[in-house]
């Protein structure tokens, strides 16, 4: 560490984080206090935050006021580390930290509860949210008195709630979670509905109770814009809360429709089976469409029969809901009773598509026969022969060929997708027209997905003069992605070829991902030409990652210019991790080095 050549001090640190041996703390400490290279002592304190070694803590503390950010924010970070690490309460230097004007130590996710170890270091957490001028020192303040579970905290966060600064209300609100309080879910509704703040949508939706629920429900269609968003962003959230099943099954027959809507809506997301009964009930007497699509969506064979009773006995939507439910569900015994729903013209178009499509998922060979019946039905004959590609059935490639020149884009996006559930080869030039022709991008792209799925030799070359013509990103990425999954060999030049002269910087970030999925050194110049010079951060950043896998010659230093020298903070950070990445691989394959 003590060379003249400051990229090999690099190296020599990295190596040491590496090692993560103790008896190097000393001369990191050297290095860090006295490195004429900001490189260098960045990486140094991170090391040293690796290393977690309490011997290390003065000199960082030391280097909190080192004339570059990112040294002091690194330093910060590793005096955090070791904070967790040794289990210690809140650091005596903190105050010193703040009188050195370095007010954000940064306490982020490592520094929670290990932290707090008693009252002394509640209250100053609390004190740091509830005073402290810098928001930031509130936001992590909140974020460690959300991790602990312990009521005295719920009174600070509460307050917090309605802080000057949108990332301190979030961070307080993400982790309130204490049900049964009406004055909690009081003040959050007032401070939602006469405040507009977003950030107590999400303490209602931490909340398991049926009040909180209710009032995002009844708050919902009373607010437009970015609140509405924020409250229906609340609602789904919801669905991630087993807690919530027995309040929302007592809600499905309220006199409030959009209440029963949400409840069905938050029972189908979260999908316990506790619920499949009290749906059942509703469906049977209300014969509701989102409660057909909630029974679909849990999955329970104990809705099969009921399902099948509003799919042959009711009208409206709900029959065509039931069909798609027991497509979902799967069960063979939903197979007849779809049949004879597709064979009964009397009924909507709509519904014998969704009977259709049911039948495919389910997949039961009998109803082949019924299905190719229907491939000429202008209505319901794509979604015939969609269903009978999922089958395997090859009477079904001509009409899914023949519609992929539909006036409709819609049909020609089912019918490409069909087309790879076939896998039959014969489809493979027509798929690459398609690709060629079409005017839709979505059209375009379900037809490279298809190529995938068949995997034939003949598609390569075509796809690659796609990829060198003028078309949209979004096609030409999946066209990469299809030269990869069909020949990944013979992939490596066309994707080296658009990573260096494609315009569009979308287009040059997924050919620098699939090289280093490939992880070919034929990609290595190219990558490191793409780090070096690419003016778009993203496609730098994706050429790191893709360099950190790929590692041929030069991709080492090439890294650690860019890790220390790129103007973007995400390309610098990318660096670092791929660098990282790598070393910790080279341990796992040689552990006892």
């Amino acid at each position: 560490m003590e060379d003249e050549d400051a990229s090999l001090r690099l190296i020599a640190v990295a190596s040491l984080r590496n090692l993560g041996d103790r008896r190097s703390v000393e001369p990191l400490n050297e290095t860090l206090k006295n490195d004429p290279n900001t490189s260098v002592r960045l990486q140094t304190a991170k090391t040293l935050g690796r290393i977690k070694d309490r011997r290390a803590a003065k000199q960082l503390i030391a280097s909190i006021t080192d004339h570059d950010g990112s040294v002091r924010s690194a330093a910060a970070g590793a005096l955090n580390a070791i904070v967790a690490e040794h289990k210690v309460g809140l650091p005596s230097f903190v105050e010193e930290l703040k009188k050195q004007n370095y007010a954000v130590f940064e306490i982020k996710t490592s520094w929670k509860r290990s932290a707090v170890r008693n009252t002394s270091d509640l209250n100053h957490v609390i004190h740091l949210l509830e005073n402290d001028a810098d928001s930031q020192v509130r936001k992590y303040a909140a974020a460690i008195l959300g991790s602990i579970d312990d009521r005295r905290v719920t009174d600070p966060l509460l307050s917090a709630v309605n802080d000057s600064d949108k990332g301190v209300r979030y961070a307080a609100a993400r982790d309130l979670k204490i049900a049964g309080d009406t004055k909690i879910i009081e003040t959050l509704v007032l401070a939602m509905n006469n405040d507009k703040n977003g950030a107590a949508t999400i303490a209602l939706s931490n909340i398991s109770d049926p009040r909180a629920f209710r009032a995002l429900v009844l708050a919902e269609h009373q607010h437009t814009g970015h609140l509405q968003q924020d409250i229906r962003k609340a609602l789904r959230r919801i669905e991630n809360n087993p807690d919530m099943v027995e309040p929302l099954i007592a809600m499905l027959t309220d006199e409030n429709i959009k209440l029963e809507g949400w409840a069905t809506r938050a029972l189908a997301g979260i999908g316990d089976k506790r619920a499949v009964d009290p749906l059942i009930s509703v469906a049977q007497t209300e014969e509701s469409s989102a409660v057909c699509w909630a029974l679909g969506w849990i999955g329970d064979a104990r809705a099969v029969k009921p399902l099948i009773e509003i799919l042959s006995d009711s009208t409206g939507p709900a029959r065509s809901r039931a069909a798609e439910a027991l497509g979902r569900i799967g069960d063979p015994r939903a197979v007849e009773p779809l049949i004879d729903v597709l064979k009964d013209r009397y009924s909507h178009y709509r519904i014998r598509n969704s009977a259709a499509e049911a039948l495919g998922r389910i997949g039961n060979p009998r109803a082949a026969d019924t299905l190719a019946e229907f491939i000429e039905s202008p209505s319901t004959g794509i979604y015939a022969a969609c269903a009978l590609g999922k089958l395997g059935d090859e009477r079904a490639l001509q009409p899914l060929i023949n519609a992929l020149s539909h006036p409709n884009e819609w049909y020609r996006r089912l019918a490409a997708s069909a087309l790879g559930d076939l896998k039959d080869k014969r489809a493979v030039m027509p798929l690459v027209a398609v690709i060629e022709q079409d005017t839709d991008w979505i059209v375009r792209c379900n037809a490279a997905i298809a190529l995938i799925n068949i995997k034939d030799k003949r598609a390569f070359a075509p796809l690659v003069n796609v990829l060198r013509a003028d078309y949209d990103s979004n096609t030409k990425g999946s066209v990469m992605t299809a030269l990869v999954e069909i020949d990944p060999h013979n992939a490596v030049d066309p994707l080296i070829e658009t990573l260096l002269h494609q315009d569009a910087h979308g287009v040059r970030e997924r050919a620098a991902f699939n090289l280093g999925e490939l992880k070919d050194r034929r990609a290595t110049n190219p990558l490191i030409s793409t780090l070096m010079n690419d003016k778009n951060y993203s496609s730098r950043r994706q050429a790191a990652l893709a360099l950190g896998k790929v590692w041929g010659t030069g991709a080492e230093s090439a890294l650690i210019r860019a890790m220390n020298h790129d103007h973007s903070t995400w390309v610098r950070a990318t660096a670092e991790l791929a660098l990282e990445k790598h070393q910790r691989t080279l341990v796992e394959q040689d552990p006892g080095e």
